[in-house]
């Protein structure tokens, strides 16, 4: 996806409501996230933390979001940009992980590791990290101990 698609998807997130309203099935989109972020991580010979704090672009020196794309992003995407919290930190890593991809194509999958979260926070869902897993509203709670070696083998 290029970032101008995905700077325009963002914006039209309903950023106020994500987290109230969690579906039954919400937690499949967090099982499609650790998965892909451990194959992904398998596959470039990462040796990722949590999935949900593995900054897979400034691991390939893409650090931080050019000047001019953080112009085009609603206050709201820019606040979360500038004050994530442990789920929102994604959008950054998303946002940065197109521009990477733009520049270099090898680094165009990494943008397919974070998009099943973009998909729950444009559905209204949202997770937290309470008892050493990813908890999503009204879905169940994927329990992160051995997330690597459990997901890559998926």
């Amino acid at each position: 996806m290029n970032t101008k698609k995905a700077i325009q998807r963002l914006n039209h997130i309903d950023w106020g409501n994500i987290g109230k309203n969690g579906h039954k099935n919400d937690m499949e989109f967090g099982i499609a996230f650790i998965k892909r972020m451990a194959i992904f991580c398998k596959k470039n010979t990462i040796t990722p933390s949590l999935p949900f704090t593995t900054d897979l672009p400034a691991m390939f020196g893409k650090k931080i979001i050019d000047s001019r794309l953080l112009e085009q992003c609603h206050p709201n995407v820019k606040k979360i940009i500038k004050n994530p919290s442990f789920s929102t930190a994604i959008v950054d890593y998303y946002l940065r992980a197109c521009m990477l991809g733009e520049e270099k194509q090898k680094y165009r999958d990494c943008v397919a590791v974070y998009e099943p979260i973009i998909f729950l926070f444009e559905r209204g869902g949202n997770f937290v990290y309470q008892e050493r897993g990813m908890l999503f509203l009204n879905s169940g709670l994927i329990p992160l101990t051995n997330w690597f070696e459990n997901f890559c083998q998926m």
